[in-house]
């Protein structure tokens, strides 16, 4: 270590050698060869100690060392793998991350053409970078707002003549915060971040809040300012298609945000400019909604107050291009939102208004005073204590079998560790059991990462069995050499029913020296006598009796395997001499073909557990025979004890768990894949429609009983729609495939006009705003709204129907087919009516070119069978008919609905969207089962959502 400390001393000297040369001017060649040479014999010295000082520090992990003992030895081995060159993948991966912290941090110092973030107070690093993170060089900030320059530049030119005739290079405006947001044009409600809100629902981004223009980018570092914080959002998160294109577009947008800003927009002749420019092309700077579409729309909307209907007038019949991009940009819903809340800024008296509104909600929120009760308290998991917990050195891990993809039987083991390490304010493991060639593949490792994340699991680490490989190797010498353990040839069934008798094997009492050797042959086949040494067992290759039968029996040595010698007497029959290490001559994923064979579980887990560092092992009480087992092994090998906690998993009917049986699903191509929305894996119930809090309160539901139990899925889904039915806007949908048309009359007999309406999204949460929904003098309902039902008799003349979100309609003519079946009527609309006379309530959609096409996927059991028996085949019972689509027709507002969203269709229920709108595929709704045993409409479906 003298030797390293001495070299590490050289390599600093050289390098400030070589810096102070280059400051200069001076030459650098030489001082640059002497440090490369340096650099080398420190590399040399670190090799040649390295491997000494990690064996220390496994040998004092193995033998129970004290923390601190342990925690130094870990520091030296980290200083010394420090010291080597890094390694050329995780450099690129390294430089990778700091590249995009510096571009996001770029993003925010140039957005608004220079303004830059500000860091916390007495926190600032160099050029106003965050501290604790490497700022950007005067170089690189002289190089950006070069760049922010000439794109503000160039925008004057390259626009083209319809977008200069609204918004040309016109007045420059200020780049400081005070400016930003329309702030300068004194618009009643200029200070409300309406773009900015605009933006952040768009890319999901929950920063921007209430009345106030900002936006955290964490390590107390934020922005502020309308038009900055939908700068930065638009260009962090490109794939929402805000702010992409050639260089000339993204000026152009920029342009635009800047015209929206400074000049009124709402004025007749910037109007006239507007549909000018906007009849030669769909949008207002790129071929998609951008940027420049939300400044501009903002800019109108506070023009009027924030009301969507008033500014929808301002186009007016002379102005139609300008018009179909409004009626466009009001079918997108973060847009009615976003007017929505501006509209109840003002109302409430604006910045004023908001910052009472503030108080009065802090003052509500406020802790109660020392001695006050507290009114309410949150309902928490009361969890039984762990045995000998000592709070903040709790360890708790979750080690699945790189075999298949995580499934609803491991949400509660997932969850249970975790809460645990919470409550004690410890930690928790991920380790991946890889003992198994067979069976594991990096795809399923992989999936099992992401599942964990997707549940919101944090591990505070994770690795596999296989790193420690090695020790588990010299703990098996260990136990053969004090005849704890012996290797053994009998067939596996021969083996099984004398475990069941009580009856030992042939082999139990061979001597030590033969179970070496063949253990040795097991493990590394015709190397074995090559490796002995280190695994010190070299003294049985050194005899050639021994050595003779080593050669004899070598081909048979793969059918061999180690068996504990513990009570072949036990009524627990885990303690009948179970098989520790058996053979497997696949490649490993990890340590290719190093071994010949692998540890089992039974002696891998508590090894690793104990050298880990885990303190408490949560186990499924399906596994408590094998609890004397696990602990058997600690004072055989002098290891650490771990203490050992039950808990049931949970079990579902008409649910297989076995990843045996899932993967044939797979195979047989019964399902697409893991994550078929039919199947049990974290995947498939999360594309289902299962939302990551409702699991996570489920389990919290469930505790930590030990009766094993198999449930029915009702509670696991009803508690799911609490979650997501406060925050999912509604829609309607008609069906493609059997609808009927109803023709629409105004009240003094004309047609309906074809017209946008507005209505919420939702009828309980005004937050969520309103929706752009298009009237016509056709519309289409479901074909059996119309016929007779059980409550209802068929559609009759002067029966008053109520279609949602317009309003009462009377019936004035009834169309039938040959078998008096309605497929038609003609109805006229009733200002005036009674809504809570018509029993029938339908919803509708508009016919007109902007109807979006919509795949209704409906979901059931993928067997019929509730619950298996042990051994039964679960072949005989395949639900044939667990899948069935309906296509949809939709309301123009739900063409803007993304990917893994919610939404309700009105009276079908709730859906997740899988696929988005596209131009080649319609939109592909999920149907999410809410638990209820009856249907939510009379409304038929061709499946039962379970």
């Amino acid at each position: 270590m003298e030797r390293v400390a001495e070299l590490s001393g050289v390599a600093a000297d050289k390098g400030e050698e070589v810096r102070r040369r280059k400051d200069a001017g001076e030459p650098i060649e030489e001082a640059l060869a002497a440090l490369k040479a340096a650099k080398a014999d420190l590399e040399a010295a670190v090799k040649e100690v390295l491997p000494a000082k990690e064996k220390e520090l496994e040998d004092l992990r193995a033998k129970g060392a004290g923390e601190k003992e342990v925690a130094d030895a870990e520091q030296v081995v980290k200083d010394l793998q420090a010291k080597l060159p890094e390694d050329k993948k995780a450099k690129k991966k390294r430089e990778k991350e700091e590249k995009k912290k510096r571009e996001a941090a770029a993003a925010a110092a140039a957005a608004s053409k220079g303004g830059e973030a500000k860091p916390a107070a007495g926190k600032a690093g160099k050029e106003g970078a965050p501290a604790g993170e490497k700022g950007l060089s005067k170089k690189e900030l002289n190089k950006l707002r070069r760049k922010e320059a000439r794109k503000a530049g160039d925008a004057g030119a390259k626009t083209d003549a319809g977008a200069s005739a609204a918004a040309p290079g016109a007045t420059a405006a200020s780049s400081s915060p005070a400016a930003d947001g329309a702030a300068a044009t004194g618009t009643p409600g200029a200070e409300f971040p309406m773009l900015a809100l605009m933006v952040s629902g768009i890319t999901k981004q929950k920063g921007v809040q209430g009345s106030t223009a900002e936006f955290g980018l964490g390590d107390g570092v934020k922005i502020r300012g309308d038009e900055t914080v939908a700068r930065y959002l638009a260009r962090a998160f490109p794939d929402c298609g805000l702010y992409e294109g050639s260089a000339s577009a993204l000026a152009a947008i920029d342009q635009w945000v800047e015209a929206a800003r400074v000049r009124p927009l709402a004025s007749p002749a910037a109007l006239d400019a507007l549909n000018e420019h906007l009849s030669m092309r769909t949008f207002m700077a790129t071929a998609s909604v951008s940027l420049a579409d939300l400044a501009v729309w903002a800019a109108l909307a506070r023009s009027t107050g924030g009301d969507a209907a008033e500014a929808q007038k301002l186009p007016s019949k002379n102005r139609p291009h300008l018009q179909r991009w409004m009626d466009a940009l009001l079918s997108l819903g973060e847009v009615n939102m976003a007017a929505n809340m501006l509209k109840k800024y003002l109302a409430a008296g604006g910045a004023q208004g908001a910052a009472a509104s503030k108080a009065a909600k802090n003052a509500k929120n406020a802790k109660p005073a020392e001695g006050e009760a507290k009114t309410h308290t949150k309902k928490k998991l009361k969890l039984p204590p762990l045995k000998n917990a000592v709070e903040g050195k709790v360890v708790t891990r979750f080690p699945p079998e790189p075999s298949g993809h995580l499934h609803v039987g491991h949400f509660k083991a997932i969850f249970m560790n975790k809460m645990y390490a919470d409550l004690y304010k410890g930690k928790m493991l991920l380790r991946f059991d890889d003992t198994n060639p067979n069976n594991e593949k990096v795809e399923f490792e992989e999936g099992i990462i992401e599942d964990v994340k997707a549940l919101g699991v944090m591990p505070a680490s994770h690795s596999y069995t296989s790193d420690h490989f090695e020790f588990i190797l010299k703990c098996a010498v260990r136990l053969i050499k004090q005849g704890d353990a012996f290797m053994d040839d009998t067939p596996q069934e021969t083996m099984s029913e004398e475990r069941r008798a009580g009856v030992e094997s042939k082999h139990r009492n061979d001597s030590i020296e033969d179970n070496l050797l063949r253990f040795m042959g097991l493990v590394f086949g015709e190397t074995a006598r090559a490796k002995a040494a280190k695994y010190d067992a070299a003294d049985v290759f050194e005899d050639e009796a021994l050595l003779a039968k080593f050669d004899k029996e070598l081909p048979t040595y793969p059918k061999w395997c180690l068996r504990a010698k513990i009570d072949m007497a036990s009524k627990n029959k885990a303690l009948c001499d179970p098989v520790i290490y058996r053979g497997n001559a696949l490649p490993h994923a990890r340590t290719k073909n190093t071994y010949k064979a692998y540890p089992t579980y039974d002696l891998a887990c508590p090894i690793v557990d104990s050298i880990e560092g885990v303190t408490h092992a949560l186990r499924d009480i399906q596994y408590r025979d094998r609890v004397p087992l696990y602990g058997w092994f600690f004072p055989k090998l002098g290891l650490r004890k771990v203490e050992i906690q039950d808990f049931s998993r949970l079990n579902f009917m008409y649910t297989l768990m076995s990843k045996r049986k899932l993967k044939w699903f797979v195979e047989e191509g019964i399902v697409s894949s893991w994550n078929d929305p039919r199947f049990p894996t974290v995947k498939g119930v999360l594309r289902r429609g299962m939302t990551v809090s409702a699991l996570q309160d489920f389990n919290v539901e469930q505790g930590v009983s030990k009766n094993a139990t198999t449930m029915e899925y009702d509670k696991f889904w009803a508690l799911n729609k609490k979650h997501i039915d406060p925050e999912a806007p509604r829609f309607m949908a008609v069906s493609g495939e059997t609808n009927a048309t109803l023709h629409v009359s105004n009240p003094d007999g004309s047609p309906a006009g074809l017209e946008w309406a507005t209505a919420p999204n939702h009828p309980k949460n005004a937050e969520l705003g309103t929706r752009g929904v298009l009237h016509g003098p056709e519309v289409l309902v479901e074909l059996e709204d119309l016929q007779a039902t059980e409550n209802v008799p068929k559609l009759t003349v002067g029966e008053t129907i109520i279609l949602f979100t317009w309003g009462v309609m009377k019936v004035t003519k009834v169309n039938e087919d040959a078998n008096g079946v309605v497929t038609s009527a003609e109805v006229t609309f009733d200002p005036d009516g009674d809504k809570k006379k018509p029993k029938r309530k339908l919803h509708w959609v508009a016919k007109s070119p902007h109807t979006v096409p919509l795949t209704m996927h409906e979901f059931d059991h993928l067997i019929t069978k509730p619950k298996l028996e042990e051994g039964e085949d679960f072949k005989k019972y395949i639900n044939d008919n667990s899948h069935a689509t309906t296509s949809l027709i939709g309301e123009a507002a739900i063409r803007n609905v993304k990917v893994d969203t919610f939404l309700e269709l009105m009276r079908r229920g709730l859906f997740r969207v899988d696929v988005a709108m596209n131009p080649n595929h319609p939109i592909d709704l999920f149907a999410i089962p809410d638990g209820r045993q009856k249907a939510m409409s009379t409304l038929g479906s061709k499946l039962t959502h379970r």
